[in-house]
């Protein structure tokens, strides 16, 4: 079922059943495969079941981007759980159609502030993802972030404290202080590993923690974030879980997790790539251990 919001068209369904068992995995990162943006595409069309694409349908958007993060390619198991089990109404999807060389209007994302809004409020959302299926070039998504700032849907920041990265933060005031990080997964070949997606996804955490958290995850109640949510595991379990977690992350980073990957950056682009996209420049503020400061 999908709702029409000025524009942003909210999903709660998944991606076909015989599409997914279609899809291939062409891309390798440490012992395992991941599915493409490619490989989805020729996934649908082989398929059929549908006159549009990924791009036209935001049906089929949000549905590629659900049976992504089952793949496990974030590293987390965490957010691999979740995929898999989250109803729609726990994780819902906004799909904003937007070409990535247009200029944005006002309109075409100005019904994400009511979206979140009601995100926020209603006790099932837990999870909350905006998927731009045309944004491909770091340009588009640099004039993205700057009109997603100005329209007050998300604040975004810029941290230059690394010399050839430049960092971004997006944060999303949930009430009562906490601010929710941003996490960001698209189809660009200068991110990690673990935030190569086939289409740009923001994702928000719209609850602020819980009590109880497991005691290796980030314990500052005033920041919210996607490992906040509680999956109802024993703490035997969700401690294996971690574990794995780490090693998966390592696994498909080919690394330790390093400023570049870490939650608290939505994303980054090599500074040459940021600087050289020719639009307005984002504010300058700087990423601590937990927010921006």
């Amino acid at each position: 079922m999908a709702r029409e919001v000025h524009n942003a068209v909210v999903v709660r369904s998944v991606l076909p059943d015989n599409v997914k068992s279609s899809v291939t995995c062409s891309e390798k990162f440490g012992r395992r495969s991941f599915p493409t943006r490619n490989d989805y595409i020729r996934a649908i069309e082989k398929d059929g079941n549908t006159s549009k694409g990924i791009e036209e349908s935001a049906e089929l958007a949000a549905g590629v981007m659900r049976h992504w993060h089952t793949t496990g390619q974030t590293g987390c198991l965490f957010a691999r759980m979740l995929g898999r089990q989250a109803t729609g109404a726990e994780w819902p999807t906004a799909v904003v159609v937007c070409d990535d060389n247009d200029e944005y209007a006002q309109r075409q994302i100005s019904g994400l502030r009511e979206v979140i809004g009601a995100a926020i409020v209603q006790p099932e959302v837990q999870l909350l993802s905006l998927v731009f299926p045309r944004i491909v070039s770091v340009e588009g998504l640099k004039r993205l972030t700057c009109d997603l700032s100005d329209a007050g849907v998300i604040d975004f920041f810029e941290d230059r404290a690394l010399s050839e990265h430049v960092r971004i933060a997006g944060r999303v005031d949930i009430g009562s202080g906490v601010l929710a990080w941003v996490m960001a997964f698209g189809p660009f070949s200068e991110w990690p590993p673990t935030r190569r997606g086939p289409l740009l996804e923001l994702v928000v955490r719209t609850k602020p923690k819980g009590p109880g958290l497991f005691e290796k995850l980030n314990q500052d109640p005033g920041v919210a974030h996607l490992a906040d949510i509680d999956l109802g595991l024993s703490t035997p379990h969700t401690s294996r879980l971690f574990e794995q977690t780490e090693k998966s992350t390592r696994d498909v980073l080919g690394g330790e997790p390093d400023e570049i990957s870490a939650a608290k950056t939505t994303f980054s682009f090599p500074a040459s790539s940021w600087n050289a996209a020719q639009v307005q420049a984002l504010p300058v503020g700087r990423l601590s251990s937990s927010r921006l400061i």
